[in-house]
């Protein structure tokens, strides 16, 4: 045979290989999330954050608008995120959980392909397990913004690495400068991950500078950078200028953050125990991760870029302070990516592998209600609110599912429909009104119907706003029902005068009198 095609023929059986390789992979890899994500797919109630997010992007969808008519200080992209979910219609919360499963499943397939540059395929697959099983355990079991924007991050750290690893000055340009793309649009889903977009940045420019680029080059390319980056936000910014929201946009994105309260000393210290508790193994294997990683034979150019990664993103587990559990989420991007120094070890690597997916399982499964007990209590609060909004009652809901709004069509004309804007003491005056007025404000237009909790749900509760709803409460309304487990019971309020005319009313529909 002619030893050129032989060789040819060599490269194209060894590439079908590699192709086959990764299919069987890749399906490995999705039958993993789907049998690690399925569980969560169609709960109503995982956690308040994302019930508002799904809320407001409904919201979009009828013309209200964040900030101006429904006030928030989250970034608009993440709106509009869930807001083109809900044009898949359905329930809502089953359409963004399945959406929130497919950027899980490109998240781990990223840390697969940057795992693999230095481990066996084996144990690159099984950090990006690994990956899918720690967001459960950590609060991300539905649609948490970092379940979405962890997915982008590791698309530019990949980016990042492919810079780096480019010997064309060109291609190192064009990686950087996609990277910076694609961390401008995630800032437009989460502040808090400019930490990682400027290690990233600051990390290129640092190796072109070491490559001999000039400082003027460098200057521009810095300044490239950073206008890509900020790009998506000058947009919003200057949308809601045109339309005379500026101030309005301005204080709730950049402002009102600074104007919060600090959660009490006592509250954080229990997040950090709370935390630390679900973390433990990966507290225990990471450090010696990070001493097999060091001690590897892999680049200097790579490590720095994981490490720096990791100290980044703790920077931006930081930034806020109050140590909740989903703030620990885009942290297991990076960790994840250094422990297949781990896993490559024969022996060892299986029983850590099985040892952190059993305690990530095991964490779920406590913090979680069942679904199909979820489901009902939902459905029956649902039922029982329509007896009097379906004839034009209004909802507030003070502490209870905020899906309830979207099961029951309910309007709510309140600007401040994230309840703990307006009773949790933290965010006194630091949501662009005075938010005892508005408390006020919201008891004189008398809602049909209040939702509440027997037990506060943060933990430094804005004692006049509790008074006033809870002194409303009693003298208009009466319990009409009471949801829930025992040690938190959700009631369901209803104006009196609402309340004793149950016969005009059937569920789902009101009954001519």
């Amino acid at each position: 045979m002619d030893l050129t095609r032989a060789r040819t023929m060599s490269t194209v059986t060894f590439g079908r290989s590699v192709l086959s390789t990764d299919i069987k992979l890749a399906l490995a890899l999705t039958g993993f999330v789907i049998l690690l994500r399925a569980p969560y797919i169609g709960y109503p109630e995982i956690h308040v954050d994302e019930q508002f997010y799904l809320l407001v992007g409904d919201r979009m969808l009828h013309g209200q608008l964040p900030y101006i008519d429904i006030w928030d200080r989250k970034p608009i992209g993440l709106f509009l995120l869930f807001a083109g979910i809900r044009l898949l219609g359905g329930t809502g919360y089953t359409e963004y959980q399945i959406v929130a499963a497919c950027f899980v499943l490109a998240t781990c397939w990223s840390i697969f392909l940057i795992s693999r540059r230095y481990s066996h395929d084996l144990a690159a697959l099984a950090a990006a397990v690994v990956y899918a099983a720690w967001l459960s355990a950590l609060g991300g079991a539905g649609g948490q913004s970092p379940v979405f924007y962890n997915c982008l991050t590791a698309i530019a750290g990949l980016m990042v690495l492919k810079s780096l690893e480019s010997p064309s000055a060109r291609l190192r340009h064009r990686w950087g400068v996609g990277s910076m793309t694609i961390c401008g649009i995630i800032l437009q889903l989460k502040y808090t991950s400019v930490a990682e977009g400027i290690f990233f940045g600051l990390l290129l420019l640092w190796h072109e500078r070491k490559l001999g680029t000039s400082f003027r080059m460098l200057t521009l390319r810095a300044s490239l950078m950073v206008g890509i980056a900020l790009m998506p936000t000058v947009l919003a910014l200057a949308y809601f200028a045109a339309i005379g929201g500026f101030d309005i946009f301005v204080y709730a994105n950049f402002i009102s953050i600074f104007d919060r309260l600090s959660q009490p000393d006592v509250a954080v210290q229990a997040n950090l125990r709370t935390l630390s508790f679900i973390c433990i193994p990966l507290l225990v294997v990471l450090p010696v991760a990070l001493l097999f990683m060091t001690k590897s034979n892999e680049s200097k150019n790579f490590k720095d870029f994981l490490t720096g990664w990791l100290v980044s993103a703790l920077v931006g587990f930081a930034m806020i302070g109050n140590f909740f559990d989903h703030y620990a989420l885009p942290l297991l991007v990076p960790i994840c990516i250094i422990l297949p120094k781990l896993f490559d070890r024969k022996y060892t690597g299986p029983v850590i592998f099985v040892a952190l997916i059993g305690w990530a399982l095991f964490v779920a499964h406590l913090r979680i209600m069942p679904k199909v007990e979820n489901r009902a209590m939902v459905r029956q609060m649902a039922d029982q609110v329509e007896l009097y909004t379906n004839s034009g009652a209004t909802l507030y809901i003070d502490d209870a599912p905020m899906i309830l709004y979207l099961e029951t069509g309910a309007h709510a004309p309140w600007r401040m429909m994230f309840p703990f804007h307006l009773t949790d003491a933290t965010e006194r005056n630091a949501v662009g009104v005075d938010t005892h007025a508005e408390m006020r404000r919201l008891i004189a237009a008398r809602p049909g119907v209040v939702l509440t909790a027997s037990a506060a749900f943060t933990p430094l509760v804005d004692k006049t706003n509790r008074k006033l709803l809870d002194d409303a409460i009693a003298r208009d309304y009466v319990i009409v029902g009471e949801h829930g487990r025992p040690d938190r019971r959700y009631r369901i309020n209803v104006r009196r005068d609402l309340a004793k005319s149950p016969t005009n009313y059937s569920i789902g529909k009101k009954v001519a009198s």
